[in-house]
């Protein structure tokens, strides 16, 4: 078989494939890829980034691996524009844990590690893997320890249709705003939380962006599932987060605070022991110096969504709590329509000169509800039907909130200041 070269004359098929199968080897050596090769089982998987309670000298990574025997060692070095990253340390050893994601015979390995002992305001290059398996090379920022400007993205439940349509929110909100410091996520990252098929949708669709930027989370009621006669969260979440244990003990990693440069962020777990976490929120606040206080969990206090949703109980624990401590902000989601309210001060619209809560409902996700009229005096703006992401620009004496649809247009915004 020949092929005719435009003014060239006839070149063989062979030579010609040749030439390709040269380039692409080439291509592969360049990109420490080998031609042919499927991934290895000990190949890291996954990989995320989140933050800790000491977020400007520490930073937590996990990963999995489809193979169960393997070990759990990461390697970082201050970044630097050398072609060959040499870690000067030794590797890093972390923790592990065998689980079966699908309830059935496969089991996979999920891999954690805490790098410690950084310097505030620094960028760090990272890799996780085996020793002999490795990522690739990802890099991170570390807090500053000072009260510095800084932005942050607010998603709500992303939930549904996760790598046909969340995937976009994601990009869209790096692509405004990719020097984030962080990403937070209020609950119901997707629907099941035991189908591990679900959660690897969720892994595409924010892609490699976790590798460089850290997120925290708090679980939704689809976290949660019905268990023999009680309700406990997911077996997967902690396997697969690393996030603060500063909060209840009875609710690890599901309850917790960060102090990030001038702001307290503290994620409540929506769902069990609320009298419990009131009284450990009061108590937290009362230590804070903090500049802004801003507050995350699921379900919200107003509901924007649906009719028969009313979370009188949790706005009788907390409302009294934020109006004593001036709690600047309240980032939500659960109700799949979107909601920023007055300032509001224990169930009433603050008067002038008067400082109250903003309550704000978010979705990320393509699902959406009908809007709940119960509360619409309490509410600036309300509206359905979109996706959304939020970002919030955190100052010493200003906190300016702004609100995206996935075409990078302005939906809602506001400012607070001190």
């Amino acid at each position: 078989m020949m092929i005719r070269s435009k003014g060239k004359g006839k070149i063989s098929l062979v030579k010609l494939t040749v030439k390709c199968l040269i380039v692409v080897s080439l291509l592969a050596t360049f990109t420490g890829l080998s031609f042919g090769a499927e991934r290895p089982a000990q190949f890291p998987e996954r990989i995320i980034l989140n933050l800790t309670a000491d977020p400007a000298h520490s930073m937590a990574v996990t990963w999995r691996t489809n193979d169960i025997n393997t070990k759990t060692v990461a390697r970082i070095l201050p970044a630097n524009a050398a072609v060959k990253l040499v870690p000067a340390e030794p590797n890093i050893v972390g923790v592990s844990e065998v689980i079966n994601p699908k309830n059935d015979s496969v089991a996979i390995r999920c891999h954690s590690v805490v790098f410690k002992n950084l310097q505030p305001n620094t960028f760090y290059n990272y890799q996780v893997g085996d020793g002999n398996v490795w990522s690739e090379w990802s890099q991170f920022k570390t807090a500053s320890d000072k009260s510095e400007p800084f932005s942050f993205l607010f998603f709500g439940d992303p939930q549904n249709q996760l790598v046909e349509y969340v995937s976009r929110v994601f990009r869209q909100a790096y692509r405004a705003v990719p020097t984030a410091a962080f990403g937070i996520i209020t609950g119901d990252l997707v629907t099941d939380p035991r189908n591990d098929d679900e959660w690897r949708d969720f892994y595409y669709a924010a892609g490699w962006i976790p590798r460089e930027m850290p997120f925290v989370m708090v679980p939704g009621n689809h976290e949660y599932y019905d268990g023999a006669d009680y309700r406990t969260v997911t077996p997967l979440w902690r396997p697969q987060f690393t996030l603060p244990e500063n909060g209840l003990r009875q609710l690890a990693e599901t309850s917790y605070f960060v102090d990030y440069q001038g702001l307290r962020l503290v994620c409540l777990n929506g769902n069990i022991y609320m009298e419990e976490q009131a009284v450990w929120l009061d108590s937290l606040l009362s230590t804070t110096s903090a500049d802004w206080i801003v507050l995350a969990f699921h379900q919200p206090l107003y509901n924007t969504g649906t009719t028969d949703r009313d979370n009188e109980k949790a706005r009788k624990l907390y409302e009294p709590i934020f109006a004593k401590y001036q709690v600047d902000l309240v980032l939500q989601g659960h109700d799949h329509v979107y909601g920023r309210s007055y300032p509001i001060v224990n169930g009433k619209i603050a008067e002038k000169g008067v400082k109250g809560t903003v309550y704000v409902v978010s979705v990320s996700g393509p699902k959406s509800y009908a809007m709940n009229s119960k509360f619409t005096d309490k509410f600036v703006k309300m509206g359905t039907g979109q996706q959304l992401y939020q970002v919030i620009k955190v100052c010493p004496k200003e906190l300016d909130y702004r609100c995206y649809t996935t075409a990078g247009e302005l939906y809602d915004s506001f400012t607070l200041e001190k």
